[in-house]
């Protein structure tokens, strides 16, 4: 098996010489499989490896021997640990999610928080095949397009999946023949949540009685997916580009020239810009095209978390509705939770339209994620005032103060994921681009 991590490693270009990884370490036999393996070519890689338990409090005394496990192994072999409980419930009702998905925001959040304290450049989870097809199955029944049918991607951003093609016996006999010890999660075998009756009933079933080889078909169904979404995907962006202005305005009669499935994917593409796209099924989708065919000028139309769609004029405008934002101002770091506006910013070593080139900003140390601020100014080939460009753009008084800045001092050098100053962008001698994204 350590073969074929090395061989997914290579062909998602997951880990290079000298990186700082964490490491989600749960204590069951993926997370300390691949923990095992990274002990094994740390040297090798000259990577750092750090370990990251979180204690969900699902499981009261268990939850708390898991942590004590991977405290101890982590010890006994020279790596840096961190653990954390979190009560994953209590924080599910609070936000209004399941406890799954409650569970994985304080998983990746704490992760994040780690990597930069620890100045890790990249993330490393242990799924495997096995949940590769648990999970096309949930979203299949929940519902979805052809993006939730990809499944877990190998790699997205700074997170890899190393273990991603191996399947879950073959992580057992690795643990077994590497003398990888590991603790068992007894809710695994519990059909209390979806992903559990999946894996401990329907696949088995559907193994006995239909196709033996389920996992194997399933994850080729999924590639196939992936290779012609991200094809479809570079046609999307190039209409994209072409009819969605940089404040994200639709032409309107270019974008009734569109396919209906070319609108409904530019629509998709907005809404996840707007943190809503989850929320819009498809009966929302067909209400949304139908009251964009109307065409009625001044017309407003309602959509989850205080999303609002309208047309004026040969415009179609996406607005998120924050009333009463209070001044914020948090020091620059790699993940920043803004409570005010409930978004995180992360960044990504990666060149993009709105790359800065770090040579140019100089001490980070120095720079500000904010909202605006009397004084503040951008420039854009000249210096201009953060308020007349507001205005010029026409962006509306109530969505000013959601504006997320980095700032040095009163000069405004991203309006993150907007306008990139002219002074701090990147070119061809740039060695450290810095893209700073909002989700």
């Amino acid at each position: 098996m350590r073969e074929k991590i090395l061989k997914t490693i290579k062909k998602y270009n997951m880990v290079n010489k000298g990186d700082n990884i964490v490491l989600g370490v749960s204590g069951g036999p993926d997370s300390m499989a691949m923990l095992n393996f990274f002990l094994t070519i740390r040297k090798e890689m000259n990577v750092k490896i750090v370990a990251v338990h979180i204690n969900h409090k699902f499981r009261e005394g268990t939850a708390e021997r898991d942590e004590q496990f991977v405290k101890e192994y982590c010890s006994n072999n020279d790596v840096i640990c961190y653990t954390k409980a979190f009560d994953v419930s209590k924080i599910a009702k609070e936000m209004k999610i399941t406890d799954e998905e409650a569970g994985r925001y304080v998983r990746y959040s704490y992760y994040r928080e780690v990597a930069d304290k620890e100045d890790c450049n990249k993330i490393a989870v242990a799924h495997n095949s096995n949940d590769q097809v648990e999970t096309f199955f949930m979203r299949l029944f929940r519902g979805t397009g052809i993006k939730g049918l990809r499944g877990i991607m190998p790699s997205s951003k700074n997170i890899i999946r190393p273990l991603i093609e191996c399947s879950r016996e073959e992580i057992e006999d690795y643990c077994e023949k590497e003398n990888v010890e590991f603790v068992i999660d007894e809710t695994n075998a519990k059909n209390i949540y979806s992903r559990n009756k999946i894996r401990n009933i329907l696949l088995p079933y559907l193994k006995q009685n239909f196709d033996e080889n389920i996992l194997n078909d399933v994850n080729r169904l999924m590639d196939i997916i992936r290779e012609e979404d991200n094809y479809v995907e570079e046609i999307i962006n190039n209409i994209y580009e072409n009819i969605v202005k940089e404040n994200e305005v639709i032409n309107i009669d270019k974008f009734n020239a569109l396919r209906v499935f070319e609108k409904k994917k530019i629509i998709y593409k907005l809404l996840e810009a707007k943190e809503v796209s989850k929320d819009v099924g498809y009966k929302h989708m067909e209400l949304i095209l139908d009251f964009i065919a109307y065409r009625k000028t001044g017309k407003i139309m309602d959509l989850p978390n205080n999303v609002k769609l309208a047309v004026e004029y040969d415009e179609i405008k996406l607005r998120k509705e924050l009333k009463n934002i209070e001044k914020f101002e948090y020091d620059y770091k790699s993940f920043i939770e803004i409570k005010e506006l409930g978004l995180n910013i992360y960044t990504e070593e990666v060149v993009s339209k709105l790359a800065i080139d770090l040579d140019k900003v100089g001490e980070l140390e120095k720079l500000k994620i904010r909202n605006r601020r009397d004084g503040d100014y951008i420039k854009l080939g000249g210096t201009r005032k953060l308020k007349s460009f507001f205005i010029n753009n026409k962006v509306p008084r109530e969505e000013r103060d959601s504006k997320v800045l980095l700032a040095k001092g009163n000069e405004i050098i991203l309006i993150i994921g907007e306008v990139i100053s002219s002074e701090y962008g990147v070119d061809k001698s740039t060695k450290k681009p810095l893209t700073i994204k909002v989700r």
